[in-house]
């Protein structure tokens, strides 16, 4: 004769709904998980690039030229023939400002400092020193510093 004992099968059916139950968590838990994977694995990317990108502006920055140096002792004219030169003959007003403002005038005002160079633009442009390439971009015509010192004299 068979025996039953409907207590333990109780107790098995019990386990075996708890560790379903478990195992459906645990799977959703997983699925969290790996959007939560995902989402970092993007953002870990997206920190890279910017990381790179902040590298490639660091080392442009750190190969600056030392404009006080290159200056110092200058006319203002030689100065924007200078900083052309060491941005590869192209020379927008705005960026002439900046450096000349940083030190190298006594204006007080960076508007000031950009109608100046504006005006000293134009003026090297009549005398084929300069071209204009856009409004507020120039291109160094002639890369020598003997036509400054002959015609200043």
């Amino acid at each position: 004769m068979a025996m039953t004992n409907h207590s333990w099968e109780e107790q098995t059916k019990k386990l075996l709904e708890d560790t379903i139950s478990e195992l459906k968590n645990v799977e959703v838990d997983k699925q969290r998980l790996e959007h939560s994977i995902a989402t970092l694995a993007k953002r870990k990317e997206a920190y890279e690039i910017v990381l790179q990108d902040y590298r490639k502006r660091v080392v442009k920055e750190d190969t600056k030229p030392d404009w006080t140096n290159l200056l110092n002792g200058r006319t203002q004219k030689e100065m924007l023939q200078i900083i052309a030169q060491q941005q590869g003959g192209k020379l927008k007003v705005s960026q002439a400002s900046h450096i000349l403002f940083s030190g190298f005038t006594k204006a007080t005002k960076y508007a000031t400092v950009y109608q100046m160079v504006q005006g000293m633009l134009t003026e090297l442009t009549e005398k084929h020193i300069f071209e204009k390439t856009a409004p507020g971009e120039f291109k160094l015509v002639e890369p020598s510093l003997s036509n400054w010192e002959t015609e200043e004299k």
